[in-house]
């Protein structure tokens, strides 16, 4: 990324990671239709109210994971393949430990979890076994994320795509083996999604083990190079307790959509999933982006981070824009796609039509997101986030709860939050890379 033309490097790279984030939504989608028609209603509810706490502990890892992937970027674009070679075996050994002891964390916490959510007692027992069985496998799911983060970072986004390609088409096919063949309902799909991800996470490994560029590798000895650590922890831990915290909060605003009934549960399900396909491709392009300014900050490249900046945030921009019109004059009929009982698809209609068309602001906030990453830089997001995800999330709630008590109002947090915080993250990276480019003065522009 540090050479030739950007709109198309950045094309050629974003294509797979957004096809790849397709097709994981794609076996999610799936995964919750076949739920929603082969199970019931509180079956595809269960699995919707399990979402967020499964994001409280797996978002820490995935702000480790572009921790990661900026040190393993930074050291590629610098041709340091010593410091590159120990850094790998580093972060490794760190997913393991991480993965083991987040399946203990999660096993141990999510009663407590569901009880917070105040989870209807039609679908506790559902959401119970989900999360226990996903939990005990999480491990997988990290190590596959990990693996094509490593891929990523030296440009290589179509194998991780090809990965995942084979891990919908597994998940899909075992979700049909598990839940129609010997009706295993919810346990099944959770076992279906665990068994792709051990799956993709061994073939990814070995394409790993395979890259020129990282020879010689030996994973026996565990490694644990503090310097490695500490460069992944200044960036990645600031976006891991960032997307922790909020998954956490949205945990509370879900208590509050669980008090309309298993209806609204399915239908904030129904729209989960529709709307990761948004959320993701905008991220994928916040991945590019990110992959794209750490390379060439570590070749000292400052004029192609501007102009390439820039080019991204057109490109995501037009995404998010398609995927608003298509999603809001289809919603009755996308609805239906996972359950047509009239209740569900009344609430997946007040979601979609309050929240989707207003989703272009987070194309800003990640954008902006993603080049500070890509420097090193983390925590000014962080804080810009919590407080407008967490804080005033939760004062809007709290405080006006007792006098707007319907569906609507509480679907209305979200975008007060996100333009709050789309206001004040395009402000802070105005000035931050400012300050940063005038600081900049040993790196030679080029």
């Amino acid at each position: 990324m540090t050479e030739g033309n950007i709109f198309r490097l950045l094309i050629t790279f974003a294509i797979p990671l957004f096809v790849g984030d397709l097709l994981q939504q794609g076996y999610n989608v799936v995964d919750s239709m076949i739920l929603g028609n082969m199970v019931s209603k509180q079956a595809l509810a269960a699995v919707s109210a399990t979402t967020n706490i499964v994001n409280v502990l797996v978002g820490f890892f995935s702000g480790i994971s572009v921790g990661a992937t900026v040190v393993v970027s930074r050291n590629f674009g610098a041709k340091d393949f010593k410091r590159l070679n120990i850094a790998l075996r580093t972060i490794i050994w760190i997913t393991l430990v991480i993965g083991i002891s987040f399946t203990a964390i999660g096993l141990l916490g999510t009663p407590m979890m569901l009880r917070l959510l105040k989870t209807p007692a039609d679908v506790l027992p559902d959401a119970s076994a989900y999360l226990r069985i996903y939990f005990s496998g999480v491990l997988g799911l990290f190590l596959y994320n990990m693996c094509g983060g490593i891929l990523r970072a030296i440009g290589d986004s179509r194998r991780p795509m090809m990965v995942l390609g084979l891990c919908s088409v597994m998940n899909i096919g075992l979700d049909l083996f598990f839940i129609k063949v010997f009706g295993m309902g919810v346990e099944g799909a959770a076992y279906a999604t665990i068994i792709a991800q051990f799956v993709s996470a061994g073939v990814l490994f070995r394409f790993i083990l395979n890259v020129e560029a990282f020879q010689p590798l030996d994973f026996r000895k565990p490694v644990f190079d503090k310097d490695t650590i500490k460069q992944i922890a200044v960036v990645g831990v600031p976006i891991g307790i960032r997307k922790s915290v909020i998954s956490f909060s949205n945990t509370v605003v879900v208590s509050f959509i669980n008090r309309f009934g298993s209806g609204a549960m399915a239908a904030w399900g129904i729209q989960n999933r529709v709307d990761s396909l948004i959320s993701l491709t905008i991220q994928s392009m916040s991945t590019a982006i990110t992959t794209f300014v750490a390379q060439n900050v570590g070749a000292g490249k400052r004029e192609r981070i501007s102009k390439g900046s820039k080019i991204c945030m057109g490109m995501t921009f037009g995404l998010c824009t398609f995927y608003i019109i298509l999603f809001v004059v289809f919603r009755v009929p996308i609805i239906k796609l996972f359950n047509q009982d009239p209740d569900v698809i009344e609430y997946g209609c007040l979601i979609f039509t309050t929240m989707i068309p207003l989703q272009f602001i987070n194309s800003i906030t990640h954008t902006c997101c993603g080049i500070l990453q890509g420097y090193g830089e983390s925590k000014g997001p962080m804080y810009i986030m919590l407080f407008c995800y967490v804080v005033l999330r939760q004062l809007y709630l709290q405080l006006l709860w007792p006098y707007f008590q319907s569906f609507r109002f509480v679907m209305l947090a979200f975008p007060f939050a996100w333009l709050c915080c789309c206001v004040m993250t395009a402000i802070y990276t105005a000035r931050k890379i400012k300050k940063i480019e005038s600081a900049w003065t040993n790196v030679p522009a080029q």
